[in-house]
């Protein structure tokens, strides 16, 4: 089919997976995680730079704001759920072992939008069963809790 779906529930933060049409079902690359980004000094958002730097795995970290590829998916969306914006940053891994993976953050400003896609690409990576522990940068195990999600 050639809709792309969204799955989500209500748990804080906001977060949504959105499944692209005509594309494999992989985290990361078909199936995009978006995480919504309200109040950027909350929850895990202060830990975003620190969380993609230990459990990502780039040469550079590209970013691209309001996507046109993605924009009509996300702004429907984000009028379906009420979300506070429908501005977005989709940030895309580049190089490496973890060369392609997007993530998808939506907040009112360029920060929260950052951190939001930060968390989201994070939260990518460690559920495609990378080796290692998960993080606790906050110590309060909210990112493994997040990840299980």
């Amino acid at each position: 089919h050639h809709l792309c779906e969204w799955l989500s529930d209500s748990e804080h933060p906001v977060a949504s997976v959105l499944s692209l049409p005509n594309s494999t079902a992989d985290p990361g690359v078909g199936a995009l995680l978006c995480v919504i980004c309200e109040e950027k000094s909350a929850w895990l958002f202060p830990y975003a730079h620190e969380l993609v730097g230990s459990v990502v795995d780039y040469d550079s970290l590209k970013e691209v704001e309001d996507d046109i590829e993605l924009q009509t998916h996300l702004v429907a969306r984000a009028a379906a759920s009420r979300w506070p914006c429908n501005l977005f940053l989709v940030i895309t891994a580049v190089g490496k072992a973890h060369h392609g993976l997007r993530a998808i953050g939506v907040g009112t400003n360029a920060k929260a939008r950052k951190r939001a896609a930060l968390v989201a690409l994070s939260a990518t990576v460690r559920v495609l069963g990378e080796t290692g522990t998960t993080e606790d940068p906050s110590k309060d195990r909210a990112f493994a809790s997040f990840v299980q999600r």
